[in-house]
């Protein structure tokens, strides 16, 4: 049943600025009702959105998502790394803009990450999935252009259309690459999902699949101490607190889904989009 409830956007109603709406709206409601209550709630609402928005705070919560995975290092490697996986984020459908602004920053971070390591090894299939409902073009194509602009190979480019999220990617992917050596390319937050999702389909981490983690949110593995100013509010640090809300409650919903399905259903086998 937890399964049916794998689309709901509850990860995206959960975001900063909806919860400090709605503590803006109740505050409203108090100040009508109960105005004997109204400067504990004002509290309570300003300590959000100043935690919320203060860059120590954020960044001790992305820590644990982003720090247990360190930049992938070719050199380290005991075998050839056949395939090079790299996960859609998203873009723009404005195409009058050049491919480098059409790409959200996580997608460009993910495609210039996958494309470095295939010039590390450009025997490697260089893999790109992910569809956006949302889209006029396909997020694969718009990657494949990119690629091909900086000088990959069209031959050595897989494109994988159907997954609409990463739980589908992951199982596509598998499919396509079996037990051969492979890295996966995402942000850096969004890395334990996937991970998780890997494992759960009988490929773990040590199974000669290699983690390359980007688009990081917290650039120092020691933060402390922080200067006097960066506890200050910030947007950034208020953006950052978004995606750290929406990976927290995916993996919650995560969990939740794998404690619901038992036989995950088998995404298509024929590979999609290839050049």
């Amino acid at each position: 049943m937890l399964a049916y409830f794998a689309d709901f956007p509850f990860k995206q109603l959960a975001t900063p600025l909806v919860l400090i709406w709605f503590m803006l709206l109740l505050l409203v409601l108090v100040s009508y009702y109960r105005r004997h209550q109204l400067f504990k709630l004002q509290l309570i609402v300003w300590l959000a959105f100043s935690a919320s928005s203060c860059k120590p705070v954020v960044d001790q919560l992305a820590f644990p998502l982003e720090q247990p995975f360190e930049a992938f290092n070719h050199p380290k490697l005991k075998t050839q790394v056949q395939h090079i996986m790299v996960l859609g984020c998203n873009h723009s459908n404005e195409t009058t803009l050049p491919l480098t602004s059409q790409l959200a920053p996580c997608s460009l971070a993910r495609i210039t990450e996958g494309i470095r390591l295939w010039r590390q090894q450009p025997s490697a299939l260089l893999h790109f999935s992910g569809h956006l409902k949302t889209t006029q073009q396909p997020h694969t194509e718009i990657a494949r252009q990119f690629a091909i602009a900086m000088g990959v190979s069209p031959d050595r480019i897989r494109l994988h259309t159907e997954p609409t999220n990463t739980q589908q990617e992951v199982q596509r992917l598998i499919q396509e690459i079996g037990k051969d050596p492979a890295v996966v390319v995402t942000s850096a937050m969004h890395l334990r999902r996937t991970i998780n999702w890997f494992t759960y389909f009988g490929r773990p981490i040590e199974s000669n699949l290699y983690a390359a983690p980007t688009h990081h949110s917290t650039a120092s593995r020691s933060p402390w101490p922080y200067q006097l100013y960066e506890w200050l509010p910030t947007l950034n640090a208020l953006e950052t607190m978004y995606y750290l809300q929406y990976e927290y409650m995916a993996l919650l919903q995560q969990r939740w889904l794998m404690t619901d399905i038992v036989q995950p259903p088998a995404m298509p086998t024929s590979v999609a989009g290839q050049p």
